[in-house]
């Protein structure tokens, strides 16, 4: 459920204030739009091994809304920050 996947994504230390969250479908993941004290960055959360990936964004870049796009045919996904 959502909620379920909120709460599972509010345990993952974001070091910074989320800004923006959405499920990515391809591969099961929330991505979390991420300000931080260094720079912004997207963070990839896969609930079901509790693992997380940080993608930083280019300096002066900032993450105040994403949008997710998923091709399963291609294996490929997209983000729009």
């Amino acid at each position: 459920s959502v909620l379920h996947d909120c709460e599972i994504a509010a345990e993952f230390p974001l070091e910074g204030r989320a800004t923006s969250l959405c499920w990515e479908t391809l591969s099961q993941r929330i991505v979390v739009a991420v300000n931080g004290p260094k720079s912004d960055r997207l963070c990839f959360c896969d609930a079901g091994d509790e693992s997380l990936e940080d993608v930083s964004l280019p300096s002066g870049a900032r993450a105040l809304d994403l949008s997710f796009f998923s091709d399963a045919e291609r294996h490929k996904s997209w983000v729009a920050v």
